[in-house]
């Protein structure tokens, strides 16, 4: 008897889903709902009204089988990119962050000749079929990568301090990436 009720209960959220994206795509409004879940700098993942600027590809997962993804690629119309921050001061919060799926932050930039980040993350949801995914998180500049977590599981986190190096004219810009399929949070600080 379950299993007929998980049925009906897939196919009924299957149509529900379609009438949505039905309802999307003939809304004919001059702005859209836009649910950004892309792997590009953007200093926020928000929904909201935003007027259409120009057309950028993302990719939806689709399935998992074994090791092999099958993926569809949509397109969908965002912004143009904000500005980036300002620079950060010698010591504090240089970025704080929630969101879900992969994510790439705008560059920070951290101070002095030896630089300490204090980084602490967790993440939940992180699953496709039932089984964990992988989780990555690095903090990178145009010539030094700084692994922060490299996981196959459905949640977890924990806080961990890496060095940026800097020395020999090394850049002091730094960004985000983040490769999950669930939820997330980052806080990144520079110790002083």
């Amino acid at each position: 008897m379950r299993l007929w009720l998980k049925i009906i209960l897939s196919i009924a959220a299957s149509f529900a889903l379609i009438a949505v994206g039905f309802g999307i795509g003939y809304s004919g409004a001059a702005t859209k709902t836009v649910t950004v879940v892309k792997k590009v700098p953007v200093t926020k993942v928000v929904t909201k009204k935003v007027p259409v600027i120009k057309k950028v590809p993302i990719v939806k997962t689709v399935y998992k089988t074994n090791t092999v993804w099958r993926t569809k690629t949509k397109y969908v119309k965002v912004p143009a990119k904000p500005t980036p921050a300002p620079a950060a001061p010698a010591s504090g919060v240089l970025l704080s962050q929630s969101g879900t799926g992969s994510w790439n932050s705008e560059p920070f930039t951290v101070n002095g000749d030896a630089p300490q980040l204090k980084v602490t993350y967790w993440y939940t949801g992180n699953a496709t079929m039932g089984s964990g995914d992988n989780f990555i998180a690095d903090i990178t500049s145009s010539d030094d990568m700084l692994s922060i977590a490299n996981d196959i599981a459905t949640s977890g986190g924990k806080t961990t301090t890496v060095y940026p190096d800097v020395s020999y004219g090394g850049s002091h810009v730094y960004h985000l990436e983040v490769e999950a399929t669930g939820s997330w949070h980052f806080t990144v600080t520079q110790a002083g």
